[in-house]
């Protein structure tokens, strides 16, 4: 899934006179990251400890082993590149079924839904609707990264004690319900949008409208 993510953003936090010591390939670390996440493991720590023991994060770096600091630092300076690929990730697998709460949408791209509760509101209600449950899901990716850098820990706590984990993963329960509003909410918004570009679909509001 990372190859088909869009990267370029990582490359501007690098010097391009190649001074200083190589960073570690972007793809391979956005990898490692995505997949420790989706376990439940957060910790630099832990995360550089899964380069040693854990299958998938040897395969994923392969044989290569950064350090704690490096995974730190990594996320320090790529914390707006991380947390947007992590939401994006989220809803990717949320709409494969991969967590609780799937049935999700991601880039405004429509998938299988149960729209019909939101089958009354307006394109603009919709768009408010959207805004809201988005600044949300970044409020609590926000509280995810911060447990991640061994901040906030009150808030991370409250993630995990209030909602446990879904069967399987390790990812919030309640962040994979925001993700599967999120989609139900593109979802109806792809069929507004639908409807209001059908053949006829002006003049039979101006009818209704008379």
């Amino acid at each position: 899934m990372v190859g088909e993510l869009d990267l370029s953003g990582f490359a501007g936090a690098y010097r391009a006179d190649g001074q200083g010591q190589a960073p570690y390939d972007p793809a391979m670390m956005v990898g490692l990251l995505l997949y420790c996440y989706f376990k439940g493991v957060r910790s630099s720590r832990k995360i550089a400890a899964a380069c040693a023991d854990d299958v998938g994060a040897i395969v994923i770096c392969g044989g290569a082993r950064p350090s704690h600091q490096a995974v730190a630092v990594f996320i320090r300076r790529h914390r707006a590149e991380v947390k947007r690929l992590f939401v994006q990730v989220l809803s990717l697998l949320a709409a494969e079924g991969a967590v609780a709460g799937h049935m999700a949408a991601v880039e405004g791209s429509a998938v299988s839904a149960n729209a019909s509760r939101f089958a009354n509101f307006t394109g603009g209600q919709l768009a408010e609707q959207i805004a809201v449950v988005e600044a949300a899901i970044g409020a609590e990716v926000e509280a995810w990264l911060d447990g991640a850098a061994g901040g906030g820990q009150a808030a991370q706590q409250r993630l995990w004690d209030d909602d446990g984990l879904p069967g399987g993963g390790g990812v919030p329960r309640r962040l994979a319900a925001m993700v599967a509003k999120l989609g139900r909410l593109r979802a109806a918004e792809g069929k507004i949008a639908e409807r209001d570009a059908a053949p006829g679909a002006l003049a039979g509001r101006a009818r209704a409208a008379g």
